[in-house]
């Protein structure tokens, strides 16, 4: 399971890495409440040392990690890995337009490029869903962090989008042209973890006092706007055979209308979970 879906998800970040920004980010972008904010949200809770080392974990076309050094006003040493070579380039391409020196690299969450204790602090925004195998993702940023060092994630969980994955499955049915959107949806099945079991994974990594807890908000959102742009409907649309795409999209943003008496109804549920490595 985890290498097919790994390979869905890269696939869909090989597709989108040059417009990513667009749907997302606030600053590079069109969104109103992206990455950013997010951003603000995970920072809030979290305490820095001096000058830290710091790894933004998948950190995308690098929008936490631009956050980051400016919640931090500079002072620092600033990391981000991502295994999309497609969205590490675009990453290098938004620091040199912001004019900002960051080491951005290649690798997976799973054997992550950097020696032990590398840093004093990780940080993950939109992405630990994402990770198939998050228990070998939590044993990597517990090798990678030095002795007293926090992590923190901010990722889609629980209830996440539930309207819109029930109209996705039930429109997909059991056509075999839409087999592979049909399993793309399906991945929230192992994506979306629960307060419990985050802090389960959280202790058998090894991390101590743990802060965990989730953010639901409902939101009334325009159905095709929502639908190009959000990150989960773009990893569903690569699934969709090229032919077919554009008629899918007006199907479904069609069926997301019917229901949107005042915009289609999504649940927004996040966890925020923060632990430390024991010195």
């Amino acid at each position: 399971m985890h290498d097919q879906a790994k390979k869905r998800i890269r696939e869909t970040y090989r597709q989108t890495a040059e417009n990513y920004d667009t749907g997302v980010s606030e600053r590079l972008g069109d969104s109103r409440w992206g990455i950013e904010s997010l951003t603000g949200l995970l920072l809030r809770d979290m305490r820095f040392s001096d000058n830290p080392v710091v790894l933004d974990l998948a950190c995308g076309t690098g929008l936490s990690t631009f956050k980051l050094i400016e919640h931090l006003n500079g002072d620092g040493e600033f990391h981000g890995v991502d295994f999309s070579p497609e969205m590490i380039k675009q990453a290098g391409l938004n620091a040199e337009t912001l004019g900002y020196s960051i080491d951005f690299r290649v690798g997976d969450t799973d054997d992550l490029p950097y020696p032990d204790e590398s840093f004093e602090a990780i940080i993950s925004n939109m992405s630990f869903q994402m990770f198939p195998d998050k228990p070998k993702c939590l044993e990597e940023a517990y090798r990678v962090l030095r002795p007293g060092g926090s992590i923190a994630l901010l990722y889609g969980a629980g209830s996440h989008l539930q309207e819109l994955v029930s109209l996705c499955l039930e429109y997909a049915g059991d056509r075999p042209s839409l087999t592979g959107f049909k399993k793309a949806v399906n991945d929230v099945s192992w994506m979306h973890i629960d307060l419990e079991e985050t802090q389960r994974l959280f202790w058998e990594a090894g991390f101590r006092r743990p802060l965990i807890y989730g953010y639901h908000r409902v939101m009334h959102v325009d159905p095709k706007q929502f639908w190009h742009t959000n990150p989960y409907t773009a990893l569903w649309r690569t699934h969709v055979p090229v032919d077919l795409r554009e008629r899918v999209d007006k199907e479904i943003i069609s069926l997301m209308e019917s229901k949107a008496s005042r915009g289609f109804k999504v649940n927004w549920y996040t966890i925020q979970a923060y632990g430390s490595k024991p010195r």
